[in-house]
């Protein structure tokens, strides 16, 4: 039996793999067209929030192991420092602009107290649970109730992740007991949507929770080499090909997020097609879809992914009363803008200071301009 300790043979060190930051890009790209072009791609926000999941189930659980297995131990206060110095900055930045911009009148379709309401919030990561409760909330801010449930993850699952950890268990029942999760929340969904209904039930932590902790569980059998055929039939070319049809689909239903379907089967039937695209973007280095995510241009969207979601659809609701061609054509530019300078004036200086609170053995090389090639 495999040792805790032990890692798995040869797994590629994740901050080579730029086809991560490539599925970065695409899920952002996804999430803005749906924002700008909801007609055409109402099931976009869904695929790409859901994209950005399993990405940031597996990259954290990856590097949570990595540091457990190099030095037999998880520093849970050098791993929230390093996601407060990632996700902070930027969005209390974004925050603040907003903040300003409604009080002098600059336009939107909420109130100045709902405004600081929603971003008290968006601040403090409950924003999810708001909206499931039925509060009024900024139209705004809307899409960033998805941050929250990414931050309750990041809470609450290093904290498990090292509890488990504590009674040495196998690879294999580190595994079981996070596959056990994943079934658990797949039952659950369903019975929560039964009880209180789509609307409240989109926004629990426990939609979602499941892509999170699958690409945990992607992460674990990676880094202790469990079940390979298994791995390595999920990133084949059928799978993989069959995965993105799956997902591009989704991207055109309609009306998803009302829809019983996608608490029972399809949200199921997303979480392993996401894990497939993962699977093959960090073990199939050579397939060609894995290299047309690897492309410069879609890299760098994804590095500057994480400011282009807190301004995409910002910038879309207040240029909303403007004629349709202004938010189109002006509006993405303009997100694009405000998530670059977002990356070189808030995000890069924290970086920075985030690089003192990383272990050492599972720091990646860089890409240019100095950031890791993989940053969850």
């Amino acid at each position: 039996m495999r040792s805790m300790t032990e890692s798995a043979a040869g797994p590629a060190p994740l901050g080579r793999v730029k086809a991560l930051d490539g599925l970065r890009g695409v899920a952002i790209g996804v999430v803005i067209v749906h924002h700008f072009w909801f007609g055409k791609f109402p099931g976009g926000g869904i695929i790409g929030v859901d994209l950005f999941f399993g990405l940031s189930g597996f990259l954290i659980t990856s590097l949570l192991l990595a540091e457990h297995n190099a030095s037999g131990r998880i520093s849970l206060r050098r791993f929230y420092a390093r996601r407060a110095l990632r996700l902070y900055p930027a969005l209390y930045a974004m925050l603040a602009a907003y903040l300003v911009f409604m009080a002098a009148g600059g336009g939107g379709t909420s109130s100045l107290g709902d405004a600081l309401k929603g971003a008290g919030y968006v601040s403090v990561y409950v924003f999810n649970w708001a909206k499931a409760a039925g509060a009024r909330l900024p139209t705004e801010l809307g899409p960033l109730w998805t941050l929250s449930v990414e931050e309750q993850f990041y809470f609450l699952w290093p904290l498990t992740l090292l509890l488990l950890l504590r009674f040495r268990p196998s690879p294999r029942a580190l595994a079981r007991a996070t596959a056990a999760g994943v079934l658990a929340l797949w039952v659950l969904r369903p019975l929560l949507w039964l009880r209180y209904g789509s609307s409240p039930s989109y926004y629990f932590t426990s939609t979602w929770v499941d892509t999170l902790l699958a690409g945990a569980l992607l992460a674990i059998a990676r880094e202790y080499g469990l079940f390979p055929r298994v791995r390595k039939q999920l990133s084949s070319a059928p799978a993989v090909a069959l995965s993105l049809a799956v997902l591009a689909a989704g991207v055109f239903i309609p009306n998803l997020k009302g829809q019983g379907a996608l608490y029972w089967v399809l949200l199921p039937v997303f979480c392993v097609a996401i894990v497939s695209c993962v699977a093959a973007a960090v073990d199939r280095p050579a397939m060609r879809v894995v290299r047309v995510a690897s492309l410069t241009p879609i890299v760098l969207t994804g590095v500057i992914s994480y400011a282009l979601y807190l301004y995409s659809d910002l910038v879309r609701e207040l240029l909303s009363q403007r004629r349709a061609p202004a938010v189109v054509y002006g509006g993405i530019p303009l997100a694009f803008a405000l998530a670059i300078a977002s990356r070189f004036l808030v995000e890069r200086p924290a970086l920075r200071l985030k690089g003192r609170f990383e272990p050492k053995r599972v720091a990646g090389p860089p890409l240019a301009g100095g950031v890791p090639a993989v940053e969850p």
